[in-house]
């Protein structure tokens, strides 16, 4: 099985991310699965698939860890964390 990503690269500076999209990605970032993000947020596991999905267009990605990179690099880069 091969995952083949759909989306292009983008620039951090055009990408506007929402509070329930930073969230996913903190707990993300400290392990939390889909269901425990899930659970944490009092949101289902669907609603933590769709923001996922948005965080991976945007972004130019097809994974968390690539999102996760991403965000931790462009930080970096401003200067800020």
């Amino acid at each position: 099985y091969t995952l083949i990503c759909q989306y292009g690269g983008t620039q951090m500076e055009n990408v506007i991310i929402n509070k329930r999209q930073e969230e996913i990605v903190a707990l993300a970032s400290n392990g939390y699965t889909e269901d425990a993000i899930a659970s944490s947020l009092g949101i289902s596991r669907s609603t933590v698939k769709y923001h996922k999905q948005k965080l991976f267009r945007s972004l130019g990605v097809c994974s968390m860890n690539e999102v996760i990179k991403k965000i931790y690099e462009y930080k970096l880069k401003k200067g800020t964390r």
